[in-house]
């Protein structure tokens, strides 16, 4: 008889790294997460990859504080992966969004359609994302949406209107 343990203090815990165990099912199990966490990677949209690219990027830019000369705050290992989360949870068919870093430590993603047409999702290390957004016609949207790992609805909506090719500006 075999036996399994999986210990992680982490929301994700199928594909995150530190999760201790013994034994060949251990193993078996391990390798088989390993393999689809591979796959889903590999299966990510390009626009999901570049954001998760730019991630990096800026992670390895304002890991300390002061990052910018100005005092800003570094954005910490938790921010990147909700930022993470919350890209990894885009449908494939949205745009790649700017990943712009924040004073207070947080990170930006920005879908930018013109002086009138932007929408904005700050991510930081808590579960609530803020968003604000510019919809054309003086319309403008702005509020804090939970987060737990799935973007909502509403979110996505107002994403895809002002992605959308209808210009009303």
């Amino acid at each position: 008889m075999s036996t399994l343990a999986v210990i992680s203090k982490n929301p994700d815990p199928f594909f995150a790294p530190g999760s201790r165990g013994s034994g060949s099912d251990y193993d078996l199990i391990t390798g088989l997460l390993e393999q689809a966490k591979s796959e889903r990677n590999q299966l990510g949209s390009v626009p999901q990859s570049a954001a998760l690219v730019y991630l990096a990027r800026l992670m390895d830019e304002c890991k300390t504080q002061d990052w910018d000369g100005y005092g800003a705050s570094a954005i910490d290992a938790t921010t990147a992966a909700n930022v993470r989360r919350f890209i990894e949870d885009l449908p494939a068919w949205l745009p790649t969004p700017e990943v712009v870093p924040e004073s207070d430590g947080e990170i930006a993603l920005e879908w930018n359609r013109g002086p009138s047409r932007v929408f904005s999702v700050s991510v930081g290390n808590t579960a609530a994302l803020h968003y604000a957004g510019l919809f054309g016609r003086g319309v403008e949207r702005h509020g804090v949406e939970p987060f737990s790992g799935v973007v909502s609805q509403e979110i996505l909506r107002y994403i895809q209107e002002v992605v959308s090719e209808a210009s009303d500006t």
